[in-house]
């Protein structure tokens, strides 16, 4: 995938959700209104060899927060990851002092452009 690809992905799974999404940013999260989805690009993890990088492995998060656990929401992002064929962690998170809930799915997809 290109990162472009990416981000209309992302953005796909934002429409299904009927919300609205945007990249991370710890200073925005709280004045976003809920329900929302977030990604990012935290690390790399290429494949290397003969001084150069072969395979450049790009981990995307993606963050899907709301009021209160959504299934229906969770079901929608899980069925999408599957269809594109990326294998995936799940996090559920409870957010201590906020009337909200994340979960954050963790995959990697291959970046070729």
């Amino acid at each position: 995938m290109t990162y472009k690809e990416i981000a209309a992905f992302v953005a796909s799974i934002a429409e299904a959700l009927g919300c609205g999404y945007h990249y991370y940013d710890e200073g925005e999260k709280d004045v976003i209104k809920t329900p929302y989805l977030l990604f990012d690009y935290p690390d790399r993890d290429d494949t290397r060899a003969d001084d150069r990088n072969y395979v450049r492995v790009q981990r995307l998060n993606l963050e899907y927060d709301s009021k209160m656990k959504d299934i229906d929401a969770e079901a929608v992002i899980e069925k999408m990851l599957d269809d594109a064929d990326l294998a995936y962690t799940k996090e559920d998170t409870r957010y201590d002092g906020a009337d909200a809930y994340g979960v954050m799915y963790s995959t990697e997809v291959i970046v070729n452009g």
